[in-house]
């Protein structure tokens, strides 16, 4: 008889050693089975944990809530006439906070919370045109309504429409070139601060890239009369007793300020950098606190003990040079420059900011480092680690990206640049890409406009207004999810809103008043302040913007109000 190919279980058990495998493989297959339930186990665990996080987000009510930056902004209805002074929001936080309503926005706000976002089923903003604040406040015996809003805040804004700063808020605008009197309300008349494009004026320059007063007062540079905290400049000097207009001419200067921290204020100078158009450093000095300093900052600062001790210039003699340096219309360069100016203790109209310019995030405060603009437009490496930062270089550097993003705005304007009504040259500039050569690597266009955004997230949109208060929404930055709807009177602007709040995520609504000439003005305001309310139930924020343009009395900086109110449903 032959052998059988396999071992019968009688050699099994007569054979310790073959025994001893076949023990130690059940052995192993038992806890194989074990580990695998034990996994599942985890598993499914970690599955009931997740649903069970989402279910509480989903049962998260929406809410919203002041911070301290919002509560300085706050408006006191009851007793306005006090004189308290506020730091106004401006309209990118007011952009922010739609935005964040709409599309649960991931950054913070930075002047309130916005909370359950995933939750809010419905948003209005109602834009009113035609009312001041003051004309507002003035008369809330006629508008009782207003006590229903949780949220009153002071708003601060360029004296343009509201449509035109929503849709042109990260993009580079000529608004503030186009007007004459654009720092009427920073600089007094006889300083003469102005802008002044030239009369053929169909494409953007350096004109273009100056920050306008709200953005100055936005970014907190020094500005005069500034209710802003960190806009004051109370003991600062002019870089210039009188200005002349900034024009296409107007020679620039990269100014890098090095700065450590002292016992009495947060950032001293310590030295400066001024280098020109060409590259040349034309001011280099180390300058010598009137105070002790505590913390140098060396790693940031490339300053030291050692270092500061050759420095013997004190900042009025750096005042006095910068002063004698510069031109009248100069136009200064820096990256955050607002903290170079204010350990300056200077004042200075025309700025362009190389933190601003390459800001293609949409969220003003998140920059990107000079040592990445620089890395990713002009394929140059500053500041590398284990090394001091050379002030020399990163000025040089400052300028260079400058001159880089005008060669841009030249050669492919209407990638950067917005303007309601494009001129023919822009339209008619074909859509081809600059060579690598003469871009640098990862060239960045500016970030697409609001209703971009919302119709990314498929939100669907509504404009009500009359002809006149839409024609800001101009056609290139509509969509499929976007409508926009004419009506010729408030009845019927009202009427349709109403009709439309429950068919679309958002709707942005224009009235337009005229108090002085209309009858019961603010007792009709105050009745279609109650309809919108009382339109929607369900998780519906309403929101009102009071803009305070005023296109007959110019101003470079005007203030309204806004209001919120949030409704959910009532707990039974």
């Amino acid at each position: 008889m032959e052998t059988p190919p396999y071992d019968s279980e009688d050699d099994v058990a007569t054979n310790p050693k073959k025994r001893k495998i076949e023990e130690a493989a059940d052995v192993e297959k038992t806890e194989s089975t074990s580990v695998e339930k034990e996994s599942e186990k985890k598993e499914k665990v970690l599955q009931m944990a997740v649903k069970a996080f989402f279910n509480r987000r989903s049962k998260v009510e929406p809410g919203f809530y002041l911070n301290t930056h919002g509560e300085n902004a706050a408006v006191d209805v009851d007793d306005y006439k006090s004189g308290r002074a506020c730091e106004p929001v401006c309209m990118d936080d007011i952009y922010q906070l739609l935005l964040k309503s709409v599309i649960g926005y991931k950054y913070k706000l930075r002047w309130a919370t916005l909370h359950g976002t995933r939750n809010i089923s419905k948003t209005l903003l109602l834009v009113v045109e035609g009312f001041t604040k003051s004309e507002i406040l003035e008369n809330t015996s006629e508008l009782n309504m207003i006590d229903m809003f949780q949220q009153v805040v002071e708003t601060a804004s360029s004296n343009i429409h509201f449509a035109t700063e929503l849709c042109s808020l990260h993009q580079i605008a000529d608004f503030h070139v186009r007007t004459r009197d654009t720092f009427s309300t920073m600089f007094t008349r006889e300083q003469r601060a102005k802008i002044e494009a030239p009369s053929n004026y169909t494409s953007p320059s350096k004109l273009n890239l100056l920050l306008s007063p709200i953005q100055m007062l936005m970014e907190n540079y020094p500005c005069p009369g500034s209710n802003y905290t960190k806009s004051r400049c109370n003991n600062y000097i002019y870089t210039k007793e009188t200005y002349a207009s900034a024009t296409i001419d107007s020679p620039m200067f990269a100014i890098n300020c090095q700065m450590c921290v002292t016992e009495n204020r947060p950032r001293v100078l310590t030295r400066i950098t001024v280098v020109d158009e060409n590259l040349r450093t034309v001011f280099n000095s180390m300058v010598k606190p009137d105070c002790k300093i505590t913390e140098y900052a060396t790693h940031f600062s490339s300053i030291s003990e050692n270092v500061l001790k050759g420095g013997t210039v004190k900042l009025s003699e750096v005042q006095q040079q910068v002063q004698k340096l510069l031109p009248a219309n100069a136009i200064l360069i820096g990256q955050s420059l607002n903290y170079g100016l204010h350990s300056m203790r200077m004042i200075h109209p025309y700025v362009i900011d190389t933190s601003i310019i390459f800001n293609n995030t949409g969220v003003r405060k998140k920059k990107l480092s000079l040592k990445h603009l620089a890395s990713v437009y002009l394929n140059k490496d500053i500041q590398v680690d284990g090394k001091e930062h050379d002030p020399v270089e990163d000025a040089v550097t400052m300028m260079e990206l400058v001159q880089f993003r005008l060669k841009q705005l030249a050669q492919f304007p209407k990638d950067f640049f917005y303007n309601q009504q494009l001129s023919s040259v822009l339209q008619t500039t074909e859509d081809t890409e600059l060579p690598a050569s003469e871009v640098g690597p990862n060239s960045v266009k500016a970030e697409p406009c609001f209703f971009s955004l919302t119709s990314k997230f498929s939100k669907k949109c509504s404009l009500i207004g009359n002809e006149v208060s839409l024609k800001y929404y101009y056609g290139k930055i509509l969509n499929e999810n976007t409508e926009k709807i004419v009506k010729s009177n408030r009845r019927d602007i009202i009427n349709t809103t109403l009709d439309q709040i429950s068919k679309k995520d958002l709707v942005i609504t224009h009235v337009c008043y005229n108090p002085f000439t209309q009858l019961n003005a603010y007792e009709e305001f105050n009745d279609i302040l109650k309809r919108l309310y009382n339109a929607y139930d369900d998780r519906y924020m309403l929101m009102v913007l009071i803009s305070g343009v005023d296109e007959t009395n110019y101003s470079d900086i005007k203030n309204g109000l806004f209001m919120s109110a949030f409704k959910v449903p009532k707990k039974k």
